[in-house]
């Protein structure tokens, strides 16, 4: 299950569940729903998941000159299951669909062409923020 860290509070409204935080919100949302990951995209401020057996996981927002986000949330969700679905970590597919998601940011529409290898050099030469 993919959301906007901005649905949740509406959805905890909607679902009737007690929300202090997204950690709060995914143990609650996978629990109630026996639903394993929960990926939870933040924008600027990066990205979280929160798998039941394995915990919680954080990338940081990439400082980047936004051009069009239209597209960028469909790029994080290609770039993580491209990764965990070949066997990779919640962690390294987490960091590559972030970047993905960041690097569709900086392009115009959606549908902005780009590649693994175009991925992969982005975040070796994209300064990331910390976790906030």
């Amino acid at each position: 299950m993919r959301i906007k860290e901005k649905e949740i509070s509406f959805l905890s409204r909607e679902l009737g569940l007690n929300v202090d935080n997204a950690e709060v919100f995914c143990e609650q949302i996978c629990k109630k729903y026996k639903i394993d990951l929960v990926l939870i995209t933040r924008g600027q401020n990066g990205v979280f998941a929160f798998h039941t057996k394995k915990g919680a996981f954080y990338d940081g927002g990439y400082k980047i000159e936004v051009e069009d986000n239209i597209g960028s949330g469909m790029a994080f969700c290609a770039g993580f299951l491209h990764y965990y679905l070949n066997g990779r970590t919640i962690e390294s597919a987490l960091k590559f669909g972030n970047a993905a998601g960041a690097l569709n940011t900086t392009k115009r529409g959606a549908t902005a062409f780009f590649n693994k290898k175009d991925v992969l050099g982005f975040m070796k030469t994209t300064p990331q923020q910390n976790y906030i």
